[in-house]
């Protein structure tokens, strides 16, 4: 609400809200990044019964192209968006288990607020291709300006474009950097950089064991959901976060949370997002330019 957003309802444990519409806003893409640090901020020193209770938030945030509109028959009928963005923001949010990071975006997000540099940190930190889908995304991690400086974003963006470059021994040295400056902030109040610890082991492994030489350094997840390890990975053998296997799950877009809704869609419709409308049994639907 402090950002204009539109509340559409929980799922399981999670929430799912929308920008843009139906109320049209110009900055859409800020406001929804601005929503997720806003939430980590509001629950990281949560009270009760003079109590410091530890809440973990996730949140995934997205912007492209939906269709929104009412969903339903006469008798049964809500308002609800349709499209593939939803789904890739649903991914966003589950994947930061997998790197050990609050709030993930995607790389239309950063460009999308590239006009406002100054109110937004975001650093690279992998290049996947989430599961039903082919074509990769490069995924940012949104951090607070207060607790990660943007000195720090810049270089593990350094240490990520060596990766990409096959220069891993450079990178693994960048990033160890990273997680030094990182942790060692007065604002860091004592967190571990676990992204950039993981990047750096990584990176170990790919100079020692150098990847095929038609390498494209995008990592294909065949997984929905990730299990969050509570390990050290400085002392830990494996390098990536171990793949939860899961049952089926409806796809729809989540913002804080932990884990993904364990609901099923029984229906799927293909439909075109460049049209103005889907009539039918589906109701009225509105194509539109959303962040999620």
């Amino acid at each position: 609400q402090r950002n204009e957003g539109t509340f559409l309802e929980f799922i399981g444990d999670e929430v799912l809200a929308v920008y843009n519409v139906p109320h049209q806003q110009k900055h859409h893409v800020y406001s929804a990044v601005n929503s997720a640090l806003q939430i980590h901020a509001s629950v990281e020193n949560y009270e009760a019964d003079e109590r410091i209770i530890p809440i973990s938030c996730r949140c995934g945030v997205h912007t492209g192209p939906i269709l929104a509109g009412n969903i339903g028959s006469r008798n049964r009928m809500k308002y609800g968006l349709l499209g593939d963005g939803i789904n890739l923001t649903a991914r966003l949010k589950g994947l930061n288990s997998r790197y050990h990071t609050s709030t993930l975006v995607s790389d239309q997000v950063v460009l999308a607020t590239q006009a406002r540099p100054k109110h937004l940190v975001f650093r690279p930190v992998d290049l996947v291709a989430v599961k039903g889908k082919k074509e990769p995304t490069i995924i940012y991690e949104a951090m607070n300006p207060l607790s990660r400086p943007r000195a720090i974003a810049n270089k593990h963006a350094q240490a990520f474009e060596m990766y990409r470059q096959r220069r891993f021994a450079e990178a693994q040295l960048t990033f160890d950097e990273v997680t030094r400056l990182a942790e060692t902030a007065p604002s860091s109040n004592g967190k571990r950089d676990l992204a950039s610890r993981m990047l750096s082991r990584r990176c170990a492994i790919y100079a020692q064991n150098p990847p095929p030489v038609d390498w494209d350094g995008v990592e294909r997840l065949i997984k929905k959901s990730f299990e969050e390890l509570e390990d050290d990975l400085a002392d830990s053998n494996n390098t990536e976060n171990v793949e939860q296997s899961s049952s089926e799950r409806y796809d729809w877009a989540g913002m804080p949370s932990r884990s993904v809704c364990l609901r099923k869609s029984r229906h799927k419709r293909r439909f075109d997002s460049n049209k103005a409308t889907v009539p039918g049994p589906l109701g009225d639907m509105m194509g539109a330019e959303a962040s999620l």
